[in-house]
């Protein structure tokens, strides 16, 4: 089964500019149903995949249905509403969410076939609060989508309980690792404003290593001292201002929300690219700039966002953007997904990006999914980017 499902997936990515071109109909039957059946659903019996399934409550009277209703033993387990690729999903949650409660349904999905938000329905708190997990056929790793459709959606695992087990389980990480986030930065700033025994000895033990003289406490504390203020992490919620000569400048909202945008994808970044985190109230996030004068860089609007390449010294010859946009096609299939290429040629520096429209830096209950995808890019951009720079390193060495 996850076999079938993985060559079912590869095969969307290949056709990602016709998928973007369907309408909602197609979208189902040429996505939505396919990955049922991969799954071990029976698309054609209508008691076990039911389509168009009328719901009770309030807006039932005014013909309130889910695109798809999951059932085993006649009972409803899973709600599905689809749309068409690049409609804006987060418009459709909150009645999705609402059917699925008033029904009892433990799981939900919302789909537009590329992007899949799963959700569970019944926990306590808003319904913003209920997705757990997003996937994005064309971004993401397959093999990585192969197993969570399988572990959240396939038959076997609905039947059993273990897919509702397995979207527990994600909840509680989340939910876990989000007080992690908020916690980690308070914790540390209170090891150093209260001059914590425990890293005092750490200190000491680790300059003696070093040098082989033991520092005594005082020498610690003035250390400590003299350098709090650049130690001390910022908190989440962000403090309001910074320090601006003798005045205190107030940080206005569109700073916070870069800073704490920012704080989580450096938390998430599985890219093993060095960013420079000094500045992260500015609305990017730049790797270093290499030899060539390359980076890569992490950008919040305030709708949307983007994953991007980019030159920093001058190129006016264009060299290395003329070397990669001839393996263009190579690129965009191993990443799955088309770019844009800005060749700039009226300016002094060129561009290389996938931009996402969903979302935005003062969406905040985007952020989760919107940082999700910002973050698989960025590492698949090293993964394909990164040996092709190299080889151009080579290249302009060897001329």
């Amino acid at each position: 089964m996850t076999e079938q499902i993985r060559n079912f997936i590869e095969g969307l990515k290949k056709k990602s500019q016709q998928i973007a071109k369907f309408d909602e109909t197609e979208t189902k039957q040429g996505i939505i149903l396919p990955v049922f059946q991969h799954l071990g659903w029976d698309v054609w019996d209508t008691e076990k995949v039911k389509p168009e399934y009328p719901v009770e409550g309030k807006k039932a009277a005014a013909g309130g249905k889910v695109d798809y209703c999951l059932r085993i033993k006649r009972k409803s387990e899973v709600f599905l509403e689809a749309k068409r690729p690049g409609e804006d999903l987060e418009r459709h949650q909150e009645q999705l969410l609402e059917y699925s409660f008033r029904e009892g349904v433990d799981l939900a999905v919302l789909s537009n076939g590329v992007l899949w938000w799963f959700y569970l329905p019944l926990k306590k708190g808003r319904w913003k609060e209920k997705k757990i997990y997003a996937i994005d056929i064309m971004q993401q790793d397959t093999d990585e989508i192969a197993e969570k459709f399988n572990q959240l959606l396939s038959r076997d695992n609905i039947e059993s309980g273990e897919a509702l087990q397995n979207a527990n389980n994600i909840y509680e990480q989340l939910d876990r690792q989000k007080k992690i986030n908020e916690t980690l930065p308070k914790a540390w700033n209170k090891l150093i404003s209260s001059e914590e025994p425990r890293l005092f000895e750490l200190l000491a033990e680790t300059t003696e290593s070093i040098c082989g003289f033991r520092p005594d406490n005082d020498n610690v504390s003035n250390l400590l001292s003299i350098h709090k203020q650049k130690l001390l992490l910022p908190e989440i919620p962000i403090p309001k201002a910074e320090k601006t000569g003798e005045r205190v400048k107030p940080l206005s909202k569109y700073e916070e929300h870069n800073m704490e945008f920012f704080q989580q994808i450096l938390l998430k970044d599985k890219s093993g690219l060095n960013f420079d985190d000094k500045n992260l109230k500015k609305n990017w996030l730049n790797t270093f700039v290499d030899k060539l004068g390359m980076r890569y860089s992490y950008v919040i609007y305030t709708k949307g966002g983007r994953v991007d390449i980019n030159n920093w010294y001058d190129d006016r010859d264009r060299y290395i953007f003329d070397k990669l946009i001839h393996d263009k096609e190579n690129i965009e299939n191993e990443l799955g997904y088309s770019l844009e290429w800005d060749r700039n040629d009226k300016k002094q520096n060129w561009q290389i990006f996938k931009k996402y429209e969903e979302g935005g830096r003062d969406i905040l209950e985007s952020w989760p999914t919107l940082q999700d995808q910002m973050v698989n890019a960025m590492a698949r951009f090293a993964k394909v980017f990164g040996p092709r720079l190299e080889a151009i390193y080579k290249l302009k060495a060897e001329s």
